[in-house]
């Protein structure tokens, strides 16, 4: 494996799946964790593998967080953005509150932030 990010390694075990021994590719990862000295990001490590095998099959878990709930049909556009700007064909979103937004949203994935919420908006604006 090559040496890099969390995510990196990540990619690279999950491209090398099916090409080689799985206890070799273990072994390998590991090594490369400690080498890195990312055992302290092993659980987020995971959560990276699991996100490439799922995106791997089209498939994207987001997370959108929003100053009060949103309606169905604002989640379903929401649903839509991401699949147009990830190519995912199935996207499952997680919400959570954060009052502070003052408006608006912020959708997460493991690789792209849209940050729509009123917060930012105000936060750009000269004084």
């Amino acid at each position: 494996m090559r040496r890099g990010s969390r995510r990196q390694l990540a990619r690279t075990f999950v491209a090398l799946l099916g090409r080689h021994p799985l206890p070799r590719l273990i072994q390998a990862l590991a090594d490369e964790v400690r080498r890195c000295g990312l055992a302290a990001e092993t659980d987020l490590l995971l959560n990276d593998i699991q996100h490439e095998l799922l995106a791997q099959k089209g498939y994207l878990e987001a997370e959108v967080v929003t100053a009060r709930p949103l309606g169905e049909a604002v989640m379903n556009q929401v649903k839509r953005l991401l699949e147009d700007a990830t190519g995912a064909k199935t996207v499952r979103l997680n919400t959570a509150r954060d009052e502070s937004l003052l408006g608006g949203l912020v959708a997460r994935t493991p690789e792209l932030e849209i940050d729509l919420s009123v917060k930012k908006q105000l936060s750009r604006l000269e004084v």
